[in-house]
């Protein structure tokens, strides 16, 4: 089953960074010491980053195993590698999915994140999950 991002979240993801780029970059273009200009592009350069990483699709698949795609590729996950997903309330409007080998980071507005969990419990009773979904 594939579950997408509704286009208003899509839009989010790409207006963040916009922002922060216009205001990171804004003091050294306009007559301040040339060095805030490189630590800016270096905080718009980590915001895109971070901001097109995060994926706008999940889909699960039949041999128990997550396929999340973003603006920078796709990653798949084996449910059973999954050994913690924090969904607190406190986690900055994101749901974090840690594994053996990589973490992804999900909007908290992430449709499918229900079944995610339940199959993730299926799967590895032993992943620890915090936060109330």
């Amino acid at each position: 089953m594939r579950y997408e991002l509704m286009p208003r979240h899509r839009v989010l993801l790409l207006a963040l960074p916009t922002l922060v780029s216009i205001g990171a970059t804004a003091p050294g273009w306009y007559g301040g010491p040339r060095i805030l200009l490189v630590v800016g592009a270096i905080v718009v350069c980590l915001t895109w980053w971070g901001h097109l990483s995060v994926p706008y699709s999940l889909e699960l698949k039949e041999d128990a195993s997550v396929e999340f795609r973003s603006w920078l590729g796709r990653r798949i996950i084996r449910l059973a590698d999954v050994q913690s997903v924090n969904a607190g309330r406190w986690n900055r409007g994101f749901v974090t999915v840690r594994s053996r080998s990589t973490v992804v980071n999900l909007l908290a507005a992430m449709p499918g994140l229900d079944p995610l969990l339940h199959g993730i419990r299926q799967c590895n009773p032993s992943a620890i999950i915090k936060g109330q979904r």
